[in-house]
């Protein structure tokens, strides 16, 4: 005959054993999505010396975004640009190609990897706080 009570103690203790370790594991705190970015615009001469807008994105400050790479990248055009915040977590990105009205989107990568969730606003002079259809 088997004695059941030893092996159903062994199982508590495992059970109670795991939920305790695994209680004291911190919570996942999952890496924050990139606030709205402000679109300022700059003009510059093309190739044959004509004028053309371009567009300059900059953050506030975010202690999330400490030392990040900022990736910019305008979806309507296809094209974009890689910056990199600084200690406080603001950033301010080379030249963007781009139209009022243009979708663009934004994610970071913090020192350790991790990336951030996209965030789509539309291109417009300012904060941009509209997001992308």
């Amino acid at each position: 005959m088997i004695d059941w009570k030893p092996m159903i103690r062994r199982l508590l203790c495992l059970a109670a054993l795991t939920w305790h370790v695994a209680s004291c594991n911190s919570n996942f705190i999952p890496v924050p999505p990139p606030g709205d970015p402000t679109f300022a615009p700059v003009q510059v001469a093309d190739a044959t010396g004509a004028p053309r807008q371009m567009w300059q994105v900059s953050g506030s400050d975010s202690p999330a975004m400490k030392n990040a790479r900022v990736f910019v990248f305008n979806n309507s055009l296809g094209v974009g640009v890689i910056g990199r915040a600084n200690e406080l977590g603001s950033y301010s990105t080379g030249l963007l190609d781009g139209n009022l009205g243009d979708q663009v989107e934004l994610h970071y990568e913090t020192a350790d990897g991790e990336r951030s969730p996209t965030t789509c606003r539309l291109l417009v002079q300012g904060v941009g706080r509209t997001p992308c259809p």
